[in-house]
């Protein structure tokens, strides 16, 4: 999510065929962990660039957490290889809920200096089924690496690009969505050399242990 994960990109509307606006996944769950992301780095640069005005200093929020100090502020718990046991938790997909598992296998790989990597080569489909019959399924391939910074039990995830990390979106086999993850902002817990949990905004929830 890319995993972020599963974390990970917005799927452009503009890739949707005509009929697809019904079926655009909405809730920070999904655009946080599974879809992606609070802002494409695209994005993020075009309004830096329209904006002529000084920026306002930025208030530093206190950690709840150690962190090693450096370029990008990490907690050291977060440094080391994991992999996910699952994903868990519902998402919106054109009005209708849809709970959803599935996510196994993804290795994230977080270093010390604030790297990360994430690696979806055998991590499972993400499914679900709406009320009406309706299957979804996410599908997270390729590979990443990005730079991650930790505060307040709050991270922050921005993938380097181009990356050949790709969420898609399918609706009963057919995909009608498929997008490159670039950023992402979650919610997490960590218990040192045991377990990471990662939550989304809308509520989904990523395990990982040790890997």
């Amino acid at each position: 999510m890319l995993a972020l994960l599963h974390w990970l990109g917005i799927l452009l509307r503009t890739r949707l065929p005509p009929d697809a606006a019904a079926l655009s996944v909405q809730g920070d769950d999904v655009t946080r962990r599974l879809l992606g992301v609070a802002a494409t780095i695209a994005t993020t640069l075009v309004v830096a660039g329209c904006d002529s005005s000084p920026a306002a200093p930025a208030s530093t929020p206190t950690p709840t957490t150690a962190v090693i100090a450096g370029p990008t502020a990490i907690d050291p718990c977060l440094v080391a290889t994991w992999k996910s046991t699952g994903i868990s938790g519902t998402i919106t997909i054109g009005g209708a809920k849809v709970a959803i598992t599935g996510g196994v296998g993804e290795v994230l790989t977080i270093g010390a200096g604030g790297t990360i990597k994430t690696d979806e080569t055998n991590t499972t489909p993400v499914k679900g089924s709406a009320a009406d019959g309706t299957q979804y399924t996410l599908l997270q391939t390729g590979t990443a690496t990005g730079k991650i910074a930790s505060s307040a039990e709050k991270i922050s995830v921005t993938l380097d690009q181009p990356t050949t990390l790709t969420v898609a979106l399918l609706k009963n086999g057919v995909q009608v969505q498929s997008q490159h993850p670039g950023s992402a902002s979650d919610s997490y817990t960590c218990s040192a050399g045991t377990s990471l949990t990662i939550t989304g905004g809308g509520g989904t929830v990523s395990r990982y242990s040790p890997g």
